[in-house]
């Protein structure tokens, strides 16, 4: 065996994690388990790489050890970095899944029933159709969020990465409104936003930074494009931070020059509309309810129609296309899920007004068992550059 790089967690955590898995396996009549979320793999195994974009998956079963099929390219990720002894891979020129095939023939498992990650963007609907003609004899069974329901409540260990992340985005966020000025590049608050949270331990992040300014600002998503900060832009800023994968997030906004009336007024309904989020957040409260006390808080200034969106989500692990942790329930109006402590969200109310701006604030927020801990530091206002 290979001397391992250290691996972010003691091998009992993921022992532990494992027999999790492998209980719930049980309960739902599974012989194996196919598993091919990046994020998913990170939790039970160390296994990272940005090469994710390519076929991989673990296979889980009460009869051997876990075991890792992946491109010969990555094959030394797991050698290296995992606690997985046996990995089997596949050259660019070669099937993975015939090798999946032979893998599973081997062991006895070609005729399994076997749970599979349906709502995964890294397994496409022609892979499985792929798998399940390769293994005709098997019953598949979508076992989408199997491992979610684990990662929803993170242990001591994660959490204490979360506030590393928590405190290298802020570091970041600070650094973006410092540099924003009028009559700068709206390159310059992202550069400082990218170079302080790395400077501050942040690994790449799995989504960019939105930073944009102007009335652009009030469009979901957006980021920098060259353009020149004037008087009267908001600005609004939104980023993450990851550290060992574990992500916090942040948005704020500024304004160059003395705010409008309308700015000022979003902006102190998305502030109010978050600390009444914040308020009600807590051990046993039911989603909604923290949503419901946001929304009707922003629906009081008058301003609620630019409230489009929930008020926030689960982070945790995450990969590129984004830092939310999916296959999780959300913040939004009909979620019943109750929260529970040590779950993390990012509560993220913001108004995005066209031809404005977009007005807002969000923290990165752990459920403790009294009520909840904002772990971001970054001033709770409206920056007036």
């Amino acid at each position: 065996m290979h001397d391992r790089n250290p691996m972010p967690f003691v091998i009992g955590e993921y022992r532990a994690r494992l027999d999790n898995v492998m209980a719930s396996m049980e309960r739902r009549g599974l012989t194996l388990f196919m598993c091919f979320m990046p994020e998913n793999l990170y939790y039970l195994t160390a296994y990272n790489t940005k090469g994710y974009y390519t076929y991989q998956c673990l296979l889980l079963s009460p009869k051997y050890e876990p075991m890792m099929i992946t491109r010969h390219l990555e094959s030394d990720n797991v050698r290296y970095q995992t606690w997985v002894e046996r990995v089997d891979d596949y050259r660019d020129e070669e099937d993975p899944v015939e090798l999946t095939r032979k893998v599973l023939t081997e062991l006895g498992l070609a005729e399994a029933t076997i749970g599979v990650e349906t709502n995964c963007w890294f397994l496409p609907s022609a892979t499985l159709e792929q798998l399940k003609a390769a293994l005709p004899k098997a019953r598949f069974v979508d076992c989408s969020g199997l491992l979610e329901e684990f990662r929803m409540i993170k242990s001591a260990g994660e959490i204490a990465y979360m506030r590393q992340a928590a405190k290298a985005v802020s570091a970041g966020m600070r650094a973006a409104i410092e540099t924003t000025q009028e009559g700068v590049l709206d390159n310059v608050p992202a550069a400082a936003a990218y170079s302080a949270r790395i400077l501050a331990g942040s690994e790449y992040v799995s989504s960019p930074a939105y930073v944009v300014a102007g009335p652009k600002s009030g469009l979901a998503h957006n980021t920098w494009e060259g353009r020149m900060i004037q008087k009267g832009d908001v600005v609004l800023y939104e980023m993450g931070a990851s550290v060992r994968r574990y992500h916090a997030a942040v948005l704020r906004s500024a304004v160059i020059g003395e705010p409008s009336d309308l700015v000022r007024r979003a902006a102190d309904a998305a502030r109010e509309g978050l600390v009444a989020a914040l308020k009600v957040a807590g051990p046993g409260v039911e989603a909604a309810d923290a949503y419901i006390a946001c929304r009707d808080t922003i629906g009081r200034s008058g301003l609620g129609k630019y409230y489009h969106h929930r008020l926030g989500y689960h982070l945790g692990i995450a990969y590129p296309p984004t830092w939310v942790q999916r296959g999780v329930f959300s913040l939004h109006g009909t979620a019943r899920d109750k929260m529970r402590p040590g779950m993390v969200f990012h509560f993220v109310p913001s108004l995005l007004i066209p031809e404005v701006g977009g007005l807002g604030n969000s923290e990165t927020v752990l459920i403790t068992e009294s009520g909840n801990e904002v772990l971001t530091d970054v001033a709770l206002e409206l920056f007036v550059r």
